[in-house]
């Protein structure tokens, strides 16, 4: 029997008067209910193919709200609206007829004479001489699921299975927003692996896009539509959770491009659901086990326990890295910050990886955030590249806009070229934290790059000898500053950053040039000696340097 459709609804009404007012282009849509809409935030309660029925009381002189009807229902799939006129409208009003040409959605004038119930009694009775086809449909795709499920069918035949029956791409993260598979179609016309980075485990969309998707599964209806930026025109996506037992397991969101939802789509989405869930349900320990031997992971790597490659190279791709590409290792160092403020940084490390595709795998240790940074091959091996330094500002601007007054230091290794000494990489980055705390900027992005002639003098001599050569190059410019409680040292430090260039050097000081030129003759003065000789020079930097990490005075 053959659906019944917005055109069959005005041939059985016509004679009594209903005419089709807007939206001759859904003529074909097809009704599988009838819903009477009485508030006007009940939109999210209607579904595909719900025919809606108003007196328009609630729109009454509300021109915005009219068109916000008209977008939501046809967001919605619903197949049509029917307004009774002659009670609170004359006629239609001219934004609902405008809207609803603009999205081909139709619109039936209800005459006075017919009460909604009336005509809901009448597509319900029409709905159902035609249901045997539907429970048909219901029964084959219950039956499908069932077989999937009895032949051991994982998540990715679950995902295909569901894409072939709502025929569109569907995809299907964890309740952290991380994919767990997806299924494309051959005539998506925005390709899922053009938008989106699909790795598996990995975030799928942005902060801004999951942000809103309820985390319970009671603030859920039967789905959450979600708009994806698209240079041609955003893309409707229909999210559905993954639930069991008022626990969410994940979510399927379904790329709504190839075909638009019906009824019998959504029944088909439940059922999906249901799948995923149970098998989500069953991994649940086993997810709990990997997590285990991961933290196991990560804590024999940093200790190095694991010296053979054979093993952390196995074990390294059990845990979604490559071991034959070169990183480097951050860490981001808080003050005393509760464990769900670290969870947060995670998820925005997470993020900004993703806008700038950037492969990293982050953990918590103590008030610690480590995370690992994967190199593409063609960066050096030698430094960070301005690629990574460009990923690491970014997150230093994310954090401090999601973070605020969080009090916090990232501090980044060499460039490992071995992942099996990781570790060593991992205490470099904590070394220059511990250097970078005694700079007089103690908060930002310092990398070990930045700072080796520090970390070379922190590590290899003595403090005794190192004050012995700092007397010996500027004890004498440090007695001046401290008697006369002048800032020769800090001015002859501002003159070797610019490279022996006053002005520019004046103008960091925020002092006249002529200001500045005398302290340069004062100090030359003092130290006996004209600043024109290169090795002179370079003692001088380099007690300049040591003044940063010991106590001078």
């Amino acid at each position: 029997m053959h659906s019944f459709t917005i055109e069959k609804l005005i041939q059985h009404l016509g004679p009594v008067g209903a005419q089709l007012k807007a939206g001759r282009k859904g003529l074909t849509n097809k009704i599988f209910n009838a819903n009477i809409i009485d508030n006007p935030d009940s939109f999210e309660w209607f579904t595909a193919g719900d025919f809606i029925l108003t007196t328009g009381y609630i729109f009454l002189n509300d021109t915005a709200l009219q068109r916000k009807l008209i977008r939501e229902l046809a967001d919605q799939n619903c197949a049509g609206l029917g307004i009774k006129v002659k009670r609170y409208w004359d006629e239609i009003p001219k934004a609902i007829i405008d809207e609803a040409n603009l999205r081909g959605f139709p619109v039936i004038e209800i005459p006075f004479t017919y009460s909604l119930a009336q005509i809901s009694n009448i597509i319900n009775a029409e709905v159902h001489q035609r249901e045997d086809s539907v429970f048909k449909k219901y029964r084959d795709i219950h039956n499908a699921f069932s077989k999937c499920s009895i032949e051991g069918g994982n998540l990715w035949e679950i995902v295909k299975l569901t894409s072939d029956l709502v025929e569109n791409p569907v995809i299907m993260l964890d309740s952290n927003f991380n994919l767990l598979s997806y299924y494309e179609r051959p005539n998506n016309p925005y390709k899922l692996s053009d938008n989106l980075q699909l790795i598996e485990r990995e975030k799928v969309f942005t902060k801004e896009f999951t942000d809103g998707i309820p985390t319970s599964a009671k603030k859920f209806t039967l789905s959450i539509k979600r708009k994806f930026p698209d240079e041609n025109g955003d893309i409707v996506c229909r999210v559905i959770p993954i639930a069991y037992s008022q626990i969410i397991y994940g979510y399927i969101i379904v790329w709504e491009v190839t075909h638009k939802l019906e009824s019998i789509d959504y029944i088909a989405l439940e059922s999906a659901a249901q799948s995923a869930a149970m098998e989500r349900v069953k991994t649940k320990q086993m997810i709990e086990a990997q997590h285990k031997m991961k933290e196991d992971f990560y804590d024999d790597l940093l200790q190095g326990k694991i010296v053979s490659v054979n093993a952390v190279k196995s074990l390294a791709e059990i845990h979604g890295i490559n071991p034959s590409r070169n990183h480097i290792c951050a860490v981001i160092n808080t003050k005393d910050a509760p464990r769900e403020t670290l969870k947060e940084i995670i998820n925005i490390c997470m993020d900004v990886a993703m806008k700038c595709r950037r492969r990293i795998r982050s953990i918590i240790r103590e008030n610690n955030v480590i995370m690992f940074i994967e190199l593409e091959e063609a960066e050096s091996r030698y430094e960070p590249s301005i690629e990574v330094r460009g990923f690491l500002e970014r997150l230093e601007l994310n954090i401090n806009s999601s973070c605020k007054g969080l009090v916090y230091r990232i501090g980044v290794s060499n460039v490992c070229t071995d992942f099996l000494t990781i570790g060593k990489s991992c205490l470099l980055a904590q070394d220059v934290l511990r250097i970078s705390a005694k700079l007089p900027t103690s908060e930002g992005v310092f990398y070990f790059n930045d700072l080796i002639s520090y970390h070379l003098l922190d590590s290899t001599l003595d403090k005794a000898r190192l004050q012995n050569f700092f007397n010996s190059a500027l004890g004498s410019l440090r007695d001046y500053d401290k008697i006369n409680k002048t800032e020769l040292m800090s001015t002859l430090e501002s003159y070797y950053l610019a490279n022996g260039n006053v002005s520019i050097a004046s103008k960091a000081m925020f002092i006249h040039r002529n200001t500045f030129i005398y302290r340069i003759e004062k100090i030359k003065q003092i130290l006996q000696n004209d600043l024109k000789d290169a090795e002179y020079n370079f003692n001088c930097q380099l007690a300049l340097h040591i003044s940063k990490i010991i106590d001078v005075s």
